[in-house]
């Protein structure tokens, strides 16, 4: 699905960044609606994209498809049609599964075998942690990096005079292709690198995650053509086993419904399981595990839940069952979060009344504000508070020292108090994505923080407008935000000695007039880009310090989309050349 709504992109290509940003809003609103019943379908998507881009992108740029997922797709079967389709119309098609930990999961094992199906070859897909997506796409371009070693072959193989970013020096391998590039200079040896994994061989440079996966060492590579080239080297080592999920725990809830043998359970987060208790009502009542509903119009068999048990059969089925004297019923007892020693574990326990300590002390407890109405929120207000539609746990206000505030990374020090920093209130990270003095942390539990040149310059006199600083003052969001690289194009922030002198961006004077952009990208092709991101239920679950997968695929994005070189020109049926970036 695309947005339609006025000053989208309506799913053509567009060069501008409000545009992109209006797509990316609209998405992170309506993730809701489609996601609730529905798997990945992945060759539908791609094939509208590709249409948009053969439509749309003349024959001088290419045309790149980019599909991130983190499931396997239901349309399986549909894929190698759509694969050949896109191959007809010259289109590179990559794939990204992502990961909710570092290692792969089933589902992202699942993702990439899909995603092969599509992509241009198996080399095109990738699986990448969440937390690292951002730097994975910022990487793009980078002639070192697995998909842009494979973005310059195609593009040069589809057209040897394309239009192609400049490379950055350290991608010279000898001193006469240094030299004859007018922006470097050869150096003496400067001793050993000093980035860890940095390559003696590659001016410093590190191998890309697949050519790692390959077996390859530095030993193995060499710079040639401002291009990483690699002998074969050691074999690739064999995968290790995964432990593969039941044929209900990869279902989504929808599909879940459909499936004979599986059941969504009743906890939350409700899970897709294995029926256990679908048995005629003789059976049901023999059976230790399930319990007679003739509550139920019509009576059904259910998994026990205590629910059955007076207060005294209650407290006689303690090691699983707590008698809940608000509530006047027999319940499921509190877990053992204290023995959970793994912290994604942890917070994805099954039962939901499991949290990791975050105030610096670590470990799993039980969640004290596990509450999902503001009613019961609320009762317990000495340790919990009801704060736009989540009930979370107080912190900071039991601390009487800078020492002791400063321990928990949500808590700040005023001089006299503690208290909570500006952010901690946006609990999701599209809330905290959509306040601009605000980012998401990746590190320590995952939380909405102030963004580094707001946390120092909270006011618009302290932010001011030093370029060296990277920061100025935003006025519709009311914060000091960063310093983006295509700000020095604006004469009231900077100029180009600022880019210039700024290592991060980089002066391209391709278009015929100079223009700062960001150093990540200078190695770009002119391409028309369309990416193509899962709806499934999947990317709804946690993944690392994301609470919330699709959020955090869109936030990325959102980044992304900020910083890569921009045309500037507006969605259209047909794009040109005009314009200051490659995008």
């Amino acid at each position: 699905e695309v947005c339609t709504d006025g000053g989208c992109t309506a799913g053509v290509p567009s060069g501008e960044k409000e545009a992109l940003g209006l797509d990316l809003d609209w998405q992170g609103r309506t993730y809701d609606r489609f996601s609730a019943g529905d798997a990945s379908h992945v060759a539908k998507a791609a094939g509208a994209a590709s249409g948009s881009l053969e439509a749309a992108t003349p024959a001088e740029r290419m045309k790149v498809v980019l599909v991130v997922s983190g499931s396997a797709a239901a349309d399986a079967g549909a894929l190698p049609g759509a694969k050949q389709t896109l191959t007809e119309r010259g289109t590179t098609v990559f794939g990204v599964a992502v990961r909710k930990a570092d290692a792969a999961d089933a589902a992202s094992t699942e993702a990439e075998g899909s995603l092969k199906g599509l992509a241009t070859d198996d080399r095109h897909v990738a699986g990448v942690p969440m937390d690292r997506l951002l730097d994975f796409l910022g990487d793009l371009c980078d002639p070192a990096s697995q998909f842009g070693e494979l973005l310059h072959a195609a593009n040069a193989a589809a057209s040897p005079t394309a239009a192609v970013g400049t490379l950055p020096c350290q991608y010279w391998g000898e001193s006469d292709a240094c030299r004859a590039d007018g922006s470097c200079v050869w150096a003496e040896d400067t001793g050993p690198c000093t980035n860890a994994g940095g390559c003696k061989q590659l001016n410093c440079l590190e191998l890309s995650t697949k050519q790692k996966a390959d077996g390859f060492t530095c030993e193995n590579c060499k710079l040639s053509d401002g291009r990483v080239k690699c002998r074969a080297g050691d074999a690739n080592a064999p995968l290790v086993g995964v432990c593969m999920r039941g044929d209900c725990g990869g279902l989504c809830p929808g599909d879940c419904l459909f499936a004979d043998h599986c059941a969504m359970t009743n906890d939350q987060p409700a899970q897709c399981v294995e029926k256990i208790c679908d048995l005629p009502e003789g059976e049901c009542k023999e059976d230790t595990l399930c319990v007679w509903n003739t509550a139920a119009d019509p009576a059904v068999c259910e998994p026990d839940r205590c629910k059955k048990f007076t207060q005294g059969a209650c407290e006689k089925e303690a090691e699983a069952c707590k008698w809940d004297d608000r509530t006047e019923t027999c319940v499921p007892k509190d877990p053992d979060c204290a023995g959970v020693a793994d912290e994604m574990e942890c917070v994805t326990h099954p039962s939901g009344k499991c949290e990791w300590d975050c105030s610096g002390n670590g470990g799993c407890k039980t969640a004290v504000c596990a509450f999902e109405d503001a009613g019961s929120c609320r009762a317990n207000g000495d340790a919990c508070v009801w704060s736009v539609d989540v009930c979370r746990e107080k912190r900071c206000s039991g601390a009487d020292s800078e020492g002791a505030c400063t321990t928990d990374p949500v808590c700040v020090w005023d001089g006299a108090t503690c208290a909570e920093n500006v952010c901690h209130e946006h609990q999701t990270e599209k809330r905290c994505g959509d306040d601009a003095k605000c980012e998401w942390d990746a590190e320590g539990c995952g939380a909405c923080r102030p963004t580094p040149c707001h946390e120092q310059n909270p006011t618009e006199a302290e932010c001011g407008d030093d370029a060296s600083e990277m920061c100025r003052w935003d006025p519709a969001g009311g914060a000091c935000v960063e310093l983006l690289c295509e700000d020095f194009n604006d004469p009231a922030l900077g100029d180009m000695c600022d880019c210039r002198h700024n290592p991060q961006c980089h002066v391209d004077s391709g278009s015929g007039q100079a223009v700062c952009e960001d150093a990540r990208f200078q190695s770009c092709p002119d391409m028309d880009v369309m990416v193509a991101f899962a709806g499934g239920c999947s990317l709804g679950e946690r993944f690392q310090k994301h609470p919330n997968g699709y959020e955090a695929v869109v936030g990325s994005m959102r980044e992304w989309a900020r910083a890569v070189p921009l045309t500037g020109e507006a969605a259209k049926d047909e794009t040109t050349d005009a314009g200051s970036g490659n995008l």
